[in-house]
C-alpha cells in the first residue's frame, strides 16, 4: 500500500501576510489563520495584490446543532466597591407592613433543682386554755364506824367510809386494824 500524500498551504495570520507581503507561486495556495480565508498565487503579484480565492456563493445555513453540556461555572470575581448611600426621603412617610412573626424556637432543657433551704424556727407554744367546769358530785353518804364488842373498849378499831380528794372526787377508804388477840 502507498504512503498516504499530505498537503500543506502556506500560512499566518491575516496581519504576517500584510507585513511580510510575499509572493505566492503560481498555483501556490495562502491561508489566513485568523480569518479562514484562502488566496491563490500567480507567481508575480505580491500578497496584497491578490484578490480572495472565490469559491461561489455561501449556501444556506445548516440545522443548528445539539446544544452541548453547560461548561465548568467559572471562578466568582471580587465584590465591586459599595456605592454612596443615596439620599433620604422625606420623613413622615407611611410605615411599611410588619413582617410575619418567626417560628418559636425549642424550649430550653430544664436546670437542676436548688438545694432545699433551711428550716425555719419553731414557732412560740400558745397560750393554755381557760379550764372546763366541775362535774356534779355525786352522792354522799354518812362514814360508818363499827366496832365489835370484843373491841369496844380497846385502842383497835375498824373504820370505812367515803372521804373527798383534792379535785373533790369521791374515793372509798377501808381502815382496818387488827387485834393482837385476834
Amino acid at each position: 500500500m502507498a504512503d498516504p500524500v499530505h498537503i500543506q498551504f502556506r500560512r499566518g495570520t491575516a496581519a504576517d501576510w500584510l507585513l511580510y507581503n510575499v509572493v505566492l507561486l503560481d498555483g501556490e495556495v495562502g491561508h489566513e489563520s485568523d480569518t479562514g480565508r484562502l488566496k491563490v498565487g500567480d507567481g508575480t503579484r505580491t500578497w496584497v495584490l491578490l484578490p480572495y480565492a472565490d469559491f461561489g456563493t455561501t449556501g444556506p445555513t445548516g440545522v443548528t446543532g445539539v446544544t452541548g453540556p453547560t461548561g465548568i461555572s467559572g471562578v466568582t470575581g471580587v465584590t465591586g466597591v459599595t456605592g454612596i448611600t443615596g439620599v433620604t426621603g422625606p420623613a413622615g412617610g407611611p410605615t411599611g407592613i410588619t413582617g410575619v412573626t418567626g417560628v418559636t424556637g425549642v424550649t430550653g432543657i430544664t436546670g437542676v433543682t436548688g438545694v432545699t433551704g433551711v428550716h425555719g424556727i419553731t414557732g412560740v407554744t400558745g397560750i393554755t386554755g381557760v379550764a372546763g367546769a366541775t362535774g356534779v358530785a355525786g352522792g354522799t353518804s354518812e362514814p360508818c364506824a363499827q366496832a365489835t364488842s370484843a373491841m369496844r373498849g380497846s385502842n383497835f378499831s375498824q373504820f370505812s367510809g367515803q372521804r373527798h380528794g383534792a379535785s373533790g372526787a369521791k374515793s372509798r377508804l377501808h381502815f382496818r386494824t387488827v387485834s393482837p388477840l385476834a
